[in-house]
């Protein structure tokens, strides 16, 4: 399996710490809970 590169940018709050699991084949897992406010009108 070949291995890229992939990018992400997030905004927002972090919600907690950021944790990193490493996986059995030596690759590592980061969890990053994130915060955002998203509002919308009333339509009441």
């Amino acid at each position: 399996m070949a291995f890229g590169l992939n990018r992400v940018e997030l905004i927002g709050r972090l919600g907690a710490d950021v944790t990193v699991n490493q996986l059995m084949g030596g690759g590592r897992v980061a969890n990053l809970p994130v915060h955002c406010r998203h509002s919308k009108p009333r339509t009441d």
